[in-house]
């Protein structure tokens, strides 16, 4: 044992740091529990309160990311990859902690173009799992990303005027429940209701069956 720690806002019972991934690992409550469950509804809750605001949160940072200073344009861009993709938004890392990135913490390494509007993105995410995706983006989105490239070196951050706390922080003049998190949240229910809209439950005289799959 390292240390006791007194966190009231924590939902973890233990936490590590893995030696070979060097990320930090928890022992949660279990997901049947009442205090799990009172976090889980929470956190569904904000969700679905960022779900009914939606399309006004859209139209602003992608609005923003149009004007001519460069922190609203790396806000547009961080936040239609977080919005659209799910992809976690990234601390800055420790020299001793596994080089694994997130949204705001891409490098231009880890992008390459295919014109006209498709951005390449190639990089080790969360527990070092490799995230490769080719995403068409809107067109202002697609050339602010090669302003951000523009006279960078393959190791310099792709967003150099953001970080997690800026843009969460741009969030919550939305609403103060809104955050990258909440994104996150948001977008995996909508996965799972498109994916249950595609099942389809049969009766047979023994037994129901499920045909259908997730994408």
């Amino acid at each position: 044992w390292k240390k006791v720690v007194s966190d009231k806002n924590g939902i973890w019972l233990a936490k590590w740091k893995d030696p070979i991934t060097k990320n930090i690992k928890y022992v949660m409550f279990s997901t049947e529990g009442k205090f799990k469950g009172s976090c889980d509804l929470e956190k569904y809750e904000k969700a679905r309160k960022l779900n009914k605001y939606l399309a006004k949160v859209r139209e602003k940072y992608l609005k923003d990311g149009e004007k001519r200073d460069i922190k609203s344009k790396e806000l547009g861009a961080v936040l239609y990859l977080i919005d659209n993709y799910g992809i976690r938004v990234g601390n800055e890392k420790k020299k001793d902690e596994a080089n694994t990135v997130g949204a705001s913490t891409l490098r231009v390494e880890h992008i390459k173009f295919s014109p006209p509007d498709t951005v390449i993105f190639d990089f080790l995410g969360k527990d070092s799992v490799r995230y490769f995706k080719k995403i068409k983006v809107p067109p202002t989105i697609y050339k602010n990303f090669k302003l951000f490239v523009k006279g960078k070196k393959k190791s310099e951050k792709l967003f150099s005027h953001i970080n997690s706390m800026a843009i969460n922080d741009y969030l919550h003049t939305f609403d103060k429940d809104f955050s990258a998190k909440v994104f996150r949240t948001r977008l995996a229910s909508d996965i799972m209701v498109k994916g249950l809209e595609k099942l389809k439950i049969t009766k047979s005289a023994n037994k129901t069956q499920i045909k259908g799959h997730f994408n």
